[in-house]
């Protein structure tokens, strides 16, 4: 399945170098769902490269959540996630 930015949450399964977003967005939270080999990484990045968030996988079915509290952004990427989908909440 394709990047999903057509509701909410956002549902990335596609890492890439171009933005998903360009608009300016708050951040809400963060779900990495599916993650299968220890050492996967997943990484969101801003629109100047800087790292928003980013994970790294301990183990197979690995599922991680995290809350950050309405951090703004001026666009999204997510240039690496090695398995799994991110779920992503903005506003």
């Amino acid at each position: 399945m394709p990047n999903d930015i057509s509701r909410h949450p956002h549902i990335i399964d596609t890492a890439g170098a171009p933005l998903i977003v360009a608009a300016s967005i708050y951040l809400r939270r963060v779900r990495w769902v599916g993650a299968t080999t220890a050492g996967h990484q997943a990484v969101i990045q801003d629109s100047n490269g800087r790292v928003v968030w980013e994970s790294i996988c301990p183990g197979a079915n690995y599922v991680e959540a995290e809350q950050l509290h309405y951090f703004a952004v001026g666009g999204y990427k997510v240039p690496t996630l090695g398995s799994g989908k991110l779920y992503i909440a903005i506003d």
